[in-house]
């Protein structure tokens, strides 16, 4: 009957149409249990791949488009065996586990669903055109009851297959497109849930599924920000450990305990285990001396929730690019923490051989407790690198912090200085290079420290903060090098600041693409543009030299002058950036400096905007051949 059906209907786009139908008609006959709210994710997430494929090959339009002409054999051939499969009883019954039950009026009973579950669903379900006025099967008379979850996860994955066969024969342009619209349901699907138990069902739904492993990722890092840090742990993996660590067991450098000194590179050499001397990364975290024993509490849940945030990224494309984090250790006396990351120094890395004793505690070849080459510093040299590797590292950026604005994480301290690179420690590791071997030719001593923007890694995340919490806790450098890239609501007095926003983050990356572009540190563009300005000349130079007390006698920033930067900065942009990096650029960052400016839009909605005006944008940017 069913081959009878097919015959009838013809043409690709009729039968896609009739597929869709026999799919959301079967959806709608299967009586799910109250526990099976994974299985029917699992249903929605393959309709709207199958729905995205009928947008993207013309399907739904009514004609298929010509890159798939000569697939239409094929193309008919899987929606045949699709709708073949949703109507075939028997092979419904036995083998995927379905048992038939006849009703005058099965329907859908969301009335025992979680309103997380109904948030999630409709989401998924606002791209469905397809039209149910036609009934095409028996399905409206009867119900399907499921005997075996894990006979039907076996049809899911069948239907999964059929579904990713049509996505295959797509174009490579025609199948990016329908990544990155499915990815835009994904955020929008976090987004709408902000209780554990509905972020678990996300997780469960996804979790073994290839196509849904950054929504898995979002779900994951969303489940700890919203849990409870005592009392809720049951989105948690119990996998992601956090270890206390011994100070003695680290060579680090004197200068250390300086309040200005934030991160060193350094030996970790336990002296109770063997097999594990490394270089790592360490990075100071501080809270204001005058904090209370209760607030300090508060500030220790947030740093083991940040914590358990970078341990939990699983996907390759952003693991890479946020560190893995060994654990800490406490200096009460200097009121700070400590965090230490595996650095995943690379094959060429200008670092030396690890000590062959196993207890060393010397500071081999002098190059330990450099800083690690940062963004910042490549801006600061005479490094020139190409259009083409820059646009590769806006884009990068961009990617994991979509994947972490997709999950509510805010950074909340995006800057150049918290892009660093694992391939070459500072400059003050060439100076101690060329001391050790003062013979050598300086220019080997530079060629040797090969600068590279390849893999970078973001740091610098504040404390993480739990959506209920208040932020008059957290520790806000006073140094004009960080506060010149806060949004101009979150500047001065912790008393005067406003609640942090996704918005500010979108802001301060905006000011981090404007100095890939121009190549220049914000620092000195702010020097360059107040210069310019009347009756500024003075201000622009204390902005120069003034890096550490600006609420002093020095230049004083505040929101006032911030948001007047904010304006220049756009005037420029708009100016300059088209011709320097072309106008696709030149929007992205746009962008970013204006949509931070609009704090109307909930932080949800937003990080869908960000993907879509900035990841999307910019990654095809990357891929274009520059002079050829």
């Amino acid at each position: 009957m069913a081959d009878m059906a097919f015959a009838a209907i013809g043409v690709t786009a009729n039968a896609f149409d009739f597929a869709m139908k026999l799919y959301t008609l079967f959806q709608a006959a299967v009586d799910f249990p109250e526990t099976s709210d994974k299985l029917i994710l699992q249903l929605e997430i393959e309709r709207v791949r199958f729905q995205l494929w009928g947008e993207a090959s013309g399907s739904t339009q009514g004609e298929l488009c010509p890159e798939l002409v000569r697939f239409q054999e094929i193309v008919d051939r899987v929606l045949q065996r699709l709708a073949n499969l949703l109507q075939d009883s028997n092979r419904l019954t036995e083998e995927f586990g379905l048992v038939e039950q006849q009703v005058s009026d099965p329907g859908e009973i969301d009335t025992k669903r979680s309103i997380s579950f109904v948030r999630v669903r409709n989401v998924l379900r606002e791209g469905n055109t397809s039209s149910l006025d036609k009934p095409v099967s028996t399905f409206r008379r009867m119900r399907w009851a499921i005997s075996s979850k894990s006979k039907f996860e076996s049809l899911v994955q069948t239907i999964r297959g059929f579904i990713t066969n049509l996505w295959e024969l797509l174009t490579e342009s025609q199948q990016v497109t329908v990544v990155h619209r499915l990815h835009r349901f994904k955020i929008q699907a976090v987004a709408s849930c902000d209780d554990s138990p509905g972020l678990r069902m996300l997780q469960e739904a996804s979790e073994n599924d290839n196509n849904s492993q950054d929504m898995f990722s979002m779900a994951l890092r969303k489940s700890i920000l919203v849990s409870e840090p005592r009392n809720d742990d049951s989105a948690v993996p119990s996998n992601i450990s956090i270890r206390r660590l011994l100070k003695q067991d680290f060579i680090l450098p004197k200068e250390i305990a300086q309040v200005d000194y934030s991160r060193c590179i350094a030996l970790y050499n336990p002296r109770y285990a063997s097999g594990e001397c490394r270089y790592v990364l360490i990075e100071k975290k501080r809270y204001d001396a005058n904090t209370s024993s209760e607030d300090r509490v508060h500030l220790h849940h947030r740093l083991h929730r940040l914590i358990m945030l970078l341990n939990a990224t699983s996907t390759d494309d952003i693991r890479t690019a946020l560190p893995q984090c060994m654990g800490y250790w406490s200096e009460p006396e200097q009121h700070c923490w400590y965090l230490v990351y595996q650095m995943p120094f690379q094959a060429h890395s200008t670092l030396p051989p690890l000590p062959s004793c196993q207890h060393a505690r010397s500071d081999p070849a002098g190059i330990l407790f450099s800083h690690p080459r940062s963004l910042l510093s490549y801006l600061q040299s005479s490094f020139k690198p190409s259009l083409e590797s820059r646009f590769t590292l806006a884009s990068t950026l961009a990617n994991v912090l979509s994947q972490l604005f997709g999950s509510g994480w805010l950074h909340k301290g995006i800057r150049s200085d918290n892009i660093v690179f694992p391939h070459a420690p500072s400059s003050r590791a060439i100076s101690s290079s060329k001391t050790s071997n003062p013979n050598k030719d300086p220019k080997d001593t530079l060629a040797s420290y090969a600068f590279d923007l390849s893999g970078p890694l973001i740091i610098g995340f504040e404390y993480s903060r739990q959506y209920t919490e208040a932020t008059s806790i957290d520790y806000i450098s006073g140094d004009f090098a960080q506060a010149i890239y806060r949004h101009p609501d979150y500047q001065g007095d912790v008393t005067n600041r406003a609640v942090y926003r996704m918005a500010y983050d979108v802001f301060a990356f905006g000011l981090v693409l404007a100095e890939i572009a121009w190549w220049v540190p914000m620092e000195k563009v702010h020097g360059e543009l107040m210069r310019k300005q009347p009756n500024n000349s003075s201000s622009s130079t204390q902005s120069g030299g003034n890096r550490s007390n600006i609420d002093g006698s020095g230049f004083e920033w505040n929101g006032r002058k911030s948001r007047e930067f904010m304006q220049e900065v756009l005037k420029r942009a708009k100016k300059e950036l088209a011709f320097r990096v072309g106008t696709a650029y030149q929007e992205v960052v746009v962008w970013c400096l204006r949509r931070g400016g609009f704090l109307e839009v909930d932080d949800g909605e937003l990080a869908g905007e960000f993907y879509e005006n900035v990841v999307i944008p910019l990654e095809s940017i990357a891929k274009l051949k520059l002079g050829n």
